[in-house]
């Protein structure tokens, strides 16, 4: 029986916000391919489609992958650079105020995108965000440690991340984000507890965390049952789960090279990377 192959000469890829992945020797050409920078209409929907977050950032720009061919043009990769969800990381990781810097969110290739792609796309999304955004000096992006698993089934969601793109873009690893608690949908993908709470009191977005919790795999309420019941309910079944989760690895790219020497000097050159068992 062939070996498998290890998992650092895999390449992550999405389709149906389910991983997939991709190996040598089938390597990715670049003939045929473009990189555009896009508007929402077009990101967030391949986003909302593939990605298993199944959410899309407060984004400040994104850039696609297009392949064309004599038949068609096809969006194959999307990747987000956002207004961060925490004011204070930029400052923290990087010695750069907060209105210096953006969040890789979102890195979204399909999975018929081949082996080394993502190098390819992940070096022209960095150029267009340096060409495009001038106010923008360095940029942060996480990658998720903690495996997803359907409650039922067993079957992995999400596997543990480790930022392995990342660390072959040079990025500096810059350690792990604060652990923290957070709540699962049966499907495995996180919901905020702002969110829950927008549905128990009945405030303003309280449809659009609706539309979360059945996406992700929650029942609908029972006749009669009020908003903060249905919560309660799911929370008791099992449908809505606590878990403790031990903090994203944080990466930091200098976005101009000016800013190279202040980001490796405030991390003291880098930590180790992290490496998957």
């Amino acid at each position: 029986m062939p070996s498998q192959p290890s998992l650092l000469l895999l390449d992550k890829r999405w389709r149906g916000r389910r991983e997939r992945w991709v190996a040598p020797p089938n390597y990715f050409n670049p003939a045929g391919y473009g990189i555009e920078i896009i508007p929402e209409r077009i990101a967030k929907p391949f986003v909302l489609n593939h990605h298993y977050s199944g959410t899309y950032p407060a984004a400040r720009l994104a850039v696609g992958l297009f392949r064309s061919s004599a038949a068609a043009r096809e969006l194959v990769g999307v990747a987000v650079f956002a207004v961060g969800i925490q004011p204070r990381s930029i400052p923290a990781y990087t010695s750069y105020p907060a209105s210096a810097g953006v969040e890789l969110s979102r890195f979204v290739l399909l999975d018929d995108v081949k082996f080394n792609g993502e190098t390819y796309f992940l070096a022209r999304a960095f150029r267009a965000l340096r060409d495009t955004l001038s106010d923008v000096d360095v940029c942060l992006s996480y990658a998720d440690p903690l495996e997803r698993r359907d409650p039922i089934t067993a079957a992995v969601t999400k596997p543990a991340h480790f930022g392995t793109i990342y660390q072959a873009a040079n990025a500096i690893y810059a350690g792990r984000a604060r652990a923290h608690s957070i709540v699962l949908l049966p499907n495995g993908t996180p919901i905020s507890r702002r969110a829950l709470g927008k549905i128990s009191l009945g405030e303003v977005g309280q449809d659009y965390a609706r539309t979360q919790l059945l996406a992700g795999g929650a029942r609908q309420p029972h006749h009669q049952e009020s908003p903060r019941e249905w919560i309660q309910g799911l929370f008791a079944a099992g449908q809505l789960r606590r878990v403790r989760h031990p903090g994203n690895h944080a990466y930091v790219f200098a976005v101009r090279p000016s800013a190279k020497s202040r980001v490796a000097a405030h991390n003291a050159g880098g930590l180790p990377y992290p490496r998957a068992a």
